[in-house]
Formats: structure tokens, C-alpha cells, sequence
């Protein structure tokens, strides 16, 4: 796919920031949680001063596994919401809708992996 970026065994996406003309400028890294077992390779290898598997927003793929986590993420509902927590605070939101109360560039990042990543969401749910 052009412009994205693949961490370590794909369980990282650079995801060009909503609004980015052709992809191009700052990405998003997105922790793909079904994919990692925590071994803490992207915290040596990431070219950022980061740990993605536990500081970078994370893509749940089960009810499971975003309640034993303490990650900032989101879940895809089966009713067509999403689940983010974000801190202390969790909370159901449509996203699709600008008005459902998400940080503005957090809600466009949700929805650009809803809309470019769509083979994590079909995969695995």
C-alpha cells in the first residue's frame, strides 16, 4: 500500500496523519496488539524514543484482549462503534461521526485504519 510503513512483523503501521497531502509528513504508529507478545524489540529497534507496544495507540482485535490491557487503543463493536481508552477513561463512540466527542486527529486516525487497514479488522475479527 503507498506510504505506509511496516514495523517488525507488521505488528506496527505508520499511518500517514489524517489530513497529510498524499501521505507525505509525520505518521501515526499504530500497535497492532494480536500481532505482539510484548517481547520489547520495537522499544530497541524503533527509530522514535518510544516503546510501541505500550505507549503507542493500539489496535485491539477482541472484547479480551482491550480488558486485560492498560494500552491507549480501540476496539471495532460488533454494532459498529469503537472503544478507545484513553488514560482512566473509556468510552464508545461512533466514529464515523465528527461530532461523537474523540480528540479530532485521534478519531481521523481511527478512521483511517478502519479505511486503509481493513484487512487487520476482516482477518482476524
Amino acid at each position: 500500500m503507498p506510504g505506509v510503513r511496516h514495523g517488525l512483523r507488521d505488528l506496527c503501521l505508520g499511518v500517514p496523519q489524517p489530513g497529510q497531502c498524499g501521505g507525505a509528513g509525520p505518521r501515526q504508529i499504530i500497535h497492532v496488539d494480536g500481532m505482539c507478545n510484548e517481547c520489547g524489540n520495537c522499544a530497541v529497534f524503533c527509530p522514535y524514543d518510544s516503546r510501541p507496544y505500550q505507549e503507542k495507540l493500539t489496535l485491539f482485535w477482541s472484547p479480551e484482549d482491550f480488558a486485560n490491557s492498560q494500552n491507549p487503543g480501540f476496539l471495532r463493536l460488533e454494532d459498529g462503534k469503537t472503544r478507545v481508552r484513553l488514560g482512566e477513561s473509556v468510552g464508545d463512540y461512533d466514529v464515523s461521526d465528527p461530532g461523537c466527542g474523540l480528540y479530532e486527529d485521534l478519531r481521523r486516525t481511527i478512521c483511517a485504519v478502519y479505511e486503509h487497514y481493513r484487512y487487520l479488522l476482516d482477518s482476524f475479527s
